[in-house]
């Protein structure tokens, strides 16, 4: 996997959890688990919100050891991260990509 400070990358295009080398935002995103039965028993022990699959976390709701907090379902885990320095953020480029992708995404 490049590394975009390291090498003369203009955008790269990820699939997977969000935390890539050189990418500082898994610091800013707070405490975070690999695993969801952990999580869960984080949240029932009252340490935050447990976003995870309503299919694992049902039983626990019905036991009403856990509440559900949002009235819509939270997207997958993994997902596609569209990556870029972030002095690079207002280069034309950049910008022209970056709405072609997301266009893109819309139409499908």
């Amino acid at each position: 996997m490049v590394d975009l400070r390291k090498h003369p990358v203009d955008i790269a295009l990820r699939h997977g959890l969000g935390y890539y080398p050189g990418d500082d935002s898994r610091a800013q995103r707070g405490t975070s688990f690999e695993d969801d039965l952990l999580l869960m028993k984080a949240a029932e022990a009252g340490q935050g919100l447990a976003l995870v699959a309503q299919e694992l976390v049902r039983p626990e709701i019905e036991a009403r050891r856990l509440v559900q907090a949002l009235d819509h379902p939270w997207p997958m885990r993994f997902s596609y991260y569209l990556l870029h320095q972030k002095e690079d953020a207002e280069r034309a480029e950049i910008k022209a990509f970056t709405e072609w992708v997301l266009e893109e995404m819309e139409q499908t």
